[in-house]
């Protein structure tokens, strides 16, 4: 699923007026009462795009929208598109502030549809003020969630790497494998305790970046191959949790703008993201 936001908005717009469509609007209002009163599916849409005092008419209307999506996949082919395209003006300004963590508009779009309606899927429907905001900035958040894990997955596989190639040297292949294997497999859900050649050669590859010093590469070790809480990282760095995070962020940033890195390490700066998300934790990798 690739294409411009544009272009996934002109799709969803189009099903809008279709005769199919409309029928299955009109199932959608008869067992949801909260949109019964519009006649046409865009009179709904012009509805949540209007300035006219009633954000709680406009809550009420997108929450039975999101129950509507999650009841199934009948229901999910005509909630979707209205909620899309209800909320796209605000799903724009999350398309521009994503756009600075992809190379190709491709990419974000399509992964911004999929985070959204990932979102929609499992929102807490006992959440409805502010729903429109809330499921934006969730969006946002989730975004950056998803690039920010692939700079720990980047760092852990070279330092899988360079443990495969320590062990195999040392003639402890079965032993690299079964390193590489965990290193690269660990997800959120696993603990992982790197060994200490893996550590080393994380170490070792980020100290070869001329912008990172001492203090820099061990936050990138002990925060994104060891994963340690932010209170553990800062207490062996000798500094507060909230400057370790800032720490952090600085030097990814450097570290993207080193002018080896593509030879270095191909494909990195495309699945890096260094910014601050509004409202979420600065630095931080969930």
């Amino acid at each position: 699923m690739r294409g411009t936001l544009r272009a996934f908005f002109d799709k969803f717009n189009e099903e809008l007026s279709s005769d199919r469509f409309r029928g299955a609007f009109e199932v959608l209002q008869a067992a949801h009462p909260e949109i019964a009163g519009f006649r046409t599916p865009r009179d709904l849409v012009a509805h949540q795009h209007s300035k006219v005092p009633g954000a709680e008419r406009h809550d009420q209307v997108l929450l039975a929208l999101v129950a509507a999506y999650q009841q199934g996949a009948s229901s999910r082919e005509t909630a979707g598109p209205l909620l899309f395209v209800s909320l796209y003006p605000g799903l724009t300004s999350v398309h521009q502030t994503a756009l600075r963590w992809y190379r190709a508009e491709g990419d974000c779009a399509a992964d911004l549809c999929l985070a959204f309606f990932e979102r929609v899927s499992h929102w807490d429907l006992h959440r409805a003020s502010g729903l429109a905001g809330r499921l934006q900035l969730d969006t946002l958040r989730a975004l950056h969630r998803q690039r920010r894990r692939e700079v720990s997955d980047l760092i852990r596989g070279t330092a899988a790497a360079a443990a495969a190639e320590a062990s195999l040297d040392s003639g402890q292949s079965e032993e690299a494998s079964a390193s590489v294997f965990w290193a690269l497999q660990a997800g959120d859900g696993l603990a992982y305790e790197p060994d200490e050649v893996e550590v080393q050669g994380a170490r070792s590859w980020l100290a070869t970046r001329g912008s990172l010093d001492a203090d820099d590469v061990e936050l990138a070790v002990l925060r994104l191959l060891c994963r340690l809480p932010w209170d553990t990282v800062a207490e062996r760095l000798g500094m507060k949790p909230e400057s370790a995070r800032k720490r952090l962020q600085r030097a990814l940033e450097r570290l993207r703008e080193d002018p080896d890195l593509a030879d270095s390490c191909p494909g990195l700066e495309d699945r890096m993201c260094f910014s601050k998300v509004e409202g979420g934790e600065p630095g931080a990798l969930h």
